[in-house]
């Protein structure tokens, strides 16, 4: 008996609906099986299954690459983005198919190699494999990278080229090698980010060492308007030197791993008000601190004094848009919070919060608050009276945005 394909109440359904239903699969085993059910439900699921490839694990790699080789290679076309989270290659199982597999993705447009500590440690020592072998077995053209090996600049202006349209760039992880000669090439070669990028996560060594070529219009990206430092406990970061390089363009910015006495600032310069801040960073919309959560409540200062009293008589030269502040703090694994640890965090940021909005009501918009990794995020505005603090409690909220 023959059954109209119209019966089924699949067929019914709109494409965008069809994806939605796709898109909530809890698994891959969920993926595959929705893929045997008709041609009609494998058309949809097919390009969703292949768009985002994560193998867990070398043996994962090598049963992606066997795959490969045995699929329709027109199935891997749909890949968009791969992620090589944790690959330890303790032997050259993974090297020797890295390359296949790379060339059998023809649209991939987002790439994250993170090899694993032991892989690292290595690649720091100047073996087994690093950025320019990588940059040897060629890459599409992509559109973010994301990795933790370690850079050199010849390195890094190879894959720029290949990669001119690049918009998403995290290195924040990654290190120069020290004892190498390598690291007088940063000194000697800065390196040109490309100009279609747009966001940025990198240490701020990385901008200094670069700082001659971001000070140049023609090597420039005039499209990068979101930036996070990564920063080092205890490495003093002249921070204000890098950000008259790129304060004209920068929509968000986010400083994070702070503790108390990380230095963003010489000694010798003061402090930034709120004011000084819209000031210098003209299009700032977001500024986010992420900072190490201690048993004792605090706001990292280095940067900006958010006590310091506004002085009397001072009016805003400021036209744009307000500006949203948030202060996140991160909790080491092993370590808990009691009740009363939990209320004096609360009240401290609280009262820290509303004096902010108060004092700076044409400068700040809100100030959002997360004082450990657990705890719901507080916003904290002010009504069009000026006068009466709302505050809003929100369980689940997503303070940044990765384009992959």
């Amino acid at each position: 008996m023959n059954i109209p394909e119209t019966f089924f109440p699949w067929n019914r359904f709109p494409v965008e609906l069809q994806i939605a239903v796709v898109l909530n699969s809890p698994d891959a085993n969920t993926f595959a099986q929705l893929m045997r059910v008709s041609s009609a439900v494998r058309d949809v699921t097919e390009p969703v299954f292949y768009a985002i490839l994560e193998p867990a694990d070398d043996n994962a790699v090598i049963s992606l690459c066997q795959s490969i080789s045995s699929t329709p290679r027109d199935r891997f076309s749909h890949t968009r983005v791969l992620h090589l989270r944790n690959v330890a290659a303790v032997d050259d199982r993974v090297l020797r198919r890295l390359p296949t597999l790379l060339h059998s993705l023809p649209n991939l447009r987002a790439l994250t190699i993170e090899p694993s500590r032991h892989l690292l440690s290595l690649n720091m020592a100047g073996g087994l494999f690093t950025l320019e072998h990588l940059v040897e077995i060629g890459v599409p053209p992509l559109r973010a990278f994301a990795t933790t090996l370690a850079l050199y600049p010849p390195a890094l202006s190879r894959l720029f080229a290949t990669c001119p349209d690049l918009r998403h760039l995290d290195v924040g992880r990654s290190q120069i090698r020290t004892q190498s000669v390598r690291a007088a090439d940063y000194r000697k070669h800065p390196v040109a980010l490309p100009r279609a990028l747009r966001s940025m996560v990198c240490a701020p060594a990385f901008l200094q060492q670069n700082a001659d070529a971001l000070e140049d219009p023609a090597s420039t990206s005039p499209e990068l308007s979101r930036l996070r430092l990564v920063c080092e406990t205890g490495t003093a970061v002249c921070l204000q030197d890098v950000m008259r390089s790129l304060g004209a363009q920068l929509v968000s910015l986010r400083l994070g791993e702070l503790g108390p006495t990380t230095p963003l600032v010489p000694r010798e310069e003061e402090t930034w008000t709120v004011e000084d801040v819209t000031r210098e960073l003209p299009q700032l919309r977001f500024l986010q601190l992420d900072m190490i959560h201690l048993r004792l409540p605090y706001i990292h200062d280095s940067l900006v004094s958010w006590n310091s009293e506004r002085p009397a008589g001072s009016t805003s030269s400021h036209a744009g848009a307000r500006l949203a502040i948030a202060w996140t703090y991160v909790l080491p694994s092993e370590k808990k919070i009691d009740r009363e640890e939990d209320m004096a965090w609360e009240h401290f940021l609280h009262a820290a919060a509303v004096d902010v909005v108060q004092a700076w009501p044409d400068q700040v918009a809100r100030v959002f608050y997360r004082h450990s990794n657990t705890a719901p995020y507080t916003s904290i505005t002010l009504r069009e009276d000026g006068l009466t603090v709302v505050s809003v409690r929100i369980g689940c909220f997503a303070l940044d945005v990765r384009v992959f």
